[in-house]
């Protein structure tokens, strides 16, 4: 007769029997082990993900409601109360009047920005929250016209960062001031190709975040057609000859993220023309000898945020071209899914990080369905058997595994 022996027992099984699940071989390289919440949806995981977390653990991203028809959903922007999974009845933020709307950042004050569709109307909008308050159709349109208009980060001085695009002229951003409208004027930080004469729409600037003191980056195009990544100096437009970031060797760049030291990250190419994750030293340019992040042994990787502790979360393939969460640290980059106890899901990308090491990160499934999205805390490494004790209850569970074997083999035998 066949049977199933009951007490087949690896090493990873073995680490989940007793209650660890995570890799507790990375312990002698200063790695940080991470608690998982699964923050659930808005209800329905169709297009769910998770953009943003500040640093009292509140957390922003985007989540359907329902489906209107196959090809047009209702999806909604969320901010969840501090460490805690999405409430439907609480933390759906609405729209601008419209069926859409989508989260892209937060301070640690509870404002938050993003975009949505006003009521009858095609484009969207950048809007800007009141703290802890859902979307205000009458208040909280940035109005900055265009086609489109999309508002990526705000700072804990209530300083917003907002890109328009114009049909015939380019993509445009913006630094607003808090309590007071867009200046188009005034508050447009220009681009890398200062006041060259570029045919349109070449005049392209992207801002994607700010920093508490007012820096901000993104990617902006030069004269000769080619994007790179920029930084400016604290609440100034951008300086062509001192504010781009160059490359890691390649022709592309782009910022991402921006900490209070001025350390930017973002990707670029690199000579061989892969795209890296890069961190810079604090307001420096990109150096590629030193910048360049690597990855999880594939061919590509590309950070998403930063915190004030120069900690870096982003994606990459690895080794066997499958895209992974990543976090950096140390010198080091780590595969997210080995600092988590074993689970049913793989991490595939990691949005943010706070000062706290607290992560937000995903799982998007093949063609956006079924997506997971979660909330990792860092748990206290002192609760986390050393290895070699570790391996001493393997040798226990591995008696255990042979006794119990020969024991079910002699009944089977007997049947």
């Amino acid at each position: 007769m066949k049977f199933k022996c009951g007490y087949k027992l690896s090493i990873a099984t073995a680490v989940v029997v007793l209650g660890i699940g995570i890799d507790t071989s990375l312990t002698a390289f200063g790695a940080t082990f991470y608690s998982v919440m699964d923050l659930g949806n808005l209800g329905n995981s169709y297009l769910t993900t998770v953009t943003d977390i500040n640093n009292i653990g509140q957390v922003v991203g985007n989540s359907t409601v329902s489906a209107i028809t196959p090809d047009q959903v209702v999806l909604r922007a969320f901010r969840t109360s501090p460490n805690s999974p999405i409430n439907p009845a609480t933390d759906n933020l609405g729209t601008l009047g419209g069926f859409v709307s989508v989260a892209k950042g937060i301070n640690d004050i509870g404002q938050v920005v993003g975009a949505s569709l006003p009521d009858g109307i095609i484009y969207l909008e950048a809007f800007l929250t009141a703290p802890n308050s859902p979307i205000n159709p009458t208040e909280d349109r940035l109005r900055l016209g265009g086609l489109d208009s999309n508002a990526a980060a705000i700072n804990n001085e209530g300083v917003v960062v907002a890109t328009k695009s114009i049909k015939f002229v380019g993509t445009n951003s913006y630094r607003i001031p808090p309590n007071r409208p867009v200046d188009s004027l005034t508050d447009n930080i220009g681009s890398l190709s200062g006041n060259s004469h570029l045919p349109f729409p070449a005049i392209y600037t992207e801002a994607t975040d700010i920093n508490d003191i007012g820096q901000i980056v993104g990617t902006s195009r030069l004269p000769n057609g080619e994007t790179r990544a920029f930084r400016t100096a604290p609440n100034q437009a951008i300086v062509p000859e001192t504010d781009n970031l160059g490359t890691l060797g390649g022709s592309y760049s782009r910022a991402t993220a921006i900490n209070n030291l001025g350390q930017v990250v973002g990707f670029s190419l690199n000579a061989n023309g892969e795209t890296h994750a890069f961190r810079t030293a604090p307001n420096q340019p990109i150096v590629p000898s030193t910048d360049d992040l690597g990855t999880l042994g594939g061919v590509s990787s590309r950070a998403s945020d930063i915190n004030n502790l120069g900690q870096v979360v982003g994606e990459s393939l690895n080794a066997s071209g499958e895209t992974r969460a990543f976090l950096y640290d140390n010198g080091l980059m780590f595969d997210l899914n080995n600092l988590i106890p074993i689970s049913d899901f793989t991490l595939n990308y990691a949005s943010g990080i706070n000062d706290k090491g607290q992560i937000v990160a995903g799982f998007s499934g093949d063609n956006n369905l079924n997506n997971r999205i979660f909330l990792l805390t860092p748990v206290d490494s002192s609760s986390i058997p050393e290895p070699t004790s570790i391996l001493g209850m393997l040798s226990v569970l591995g008696i255990f595994k042979a006794v119990n074997y020969h024991k079910f083999r002699r009944s089977s035998k007997t049947r």
